[in-house]
């Protein structure tokens, strides 16, 4: 009579086993939740730096710079305000180039830009891209027939020829 009791609590003990197995797979994540997922666009941050030296006012905010991702079958301009803690653009892999927005030059300031402001947009990457604004010296000439001026406004007769 010992021998059924032992056979069925085996047979208990392998059910639950099986049983508690069943339930943790089961409440388990998928396999596809610890797939990597792979991006498929690339990042540009742009720095704006403005250096006042010579006078200027001016700060990141009022420049506005652009990055151009345009190929052969696409023409992307993406423009945004300056920002000192730096701006993000995302864009699919491409080539890119970041500038000065055209449409808003700024007179009394120089552009320089980083390493990182021109090349290519690799998917998963960040670029970051410094644009420094400088303002530029500009003398101002007394003239005592009409007032002061910047110097571009008075012209000096050609001595030599």
């Amino acid at each position: 009579m010992n021998i059924p009791m032992i056979l069925n609590t085996n047979i208990a003990n392998n059910y639950f086993t099986f049983t508690m197995l069943f339930l943790f797979l089961l409440a388990s994540p998928s396999v596809s939740t610890y797939a990597q997922v792979i991006p498929h666009t690339g990042t540009v941050k742009i720095i704006t730096e403005v250096i006042n030296d010579e006078g200027g006012t001016k700060q990141p905010s009022d420049f506005s710079n652009c990055v151009d991702t345009s190929g052969a079958n696409s023409n992307r301009v993406h423009c945004s305000s300056g920002n000192e803690q730096g701006n993000f653009v995302t864009s699919i892999p491409a080539p890119f180039k970041v500038s000065e927005d055209p449409s808003t030059p700024h007179t009394g300031y120089s552009v320089s830009y980083s390493e990182g402001c021109s090349g290519s947009i690799s998917a998963g990457s960040t670029n970051t891209c410094t644009i420094t604004y400088n303002d530029t010296y500009s003398p101002t000439i007394p003239n005592f027939n009409t007032g002061n001026g910047p110097a571009t406004i008075f012209s000096l007769p050609q001595i030599f020829e």
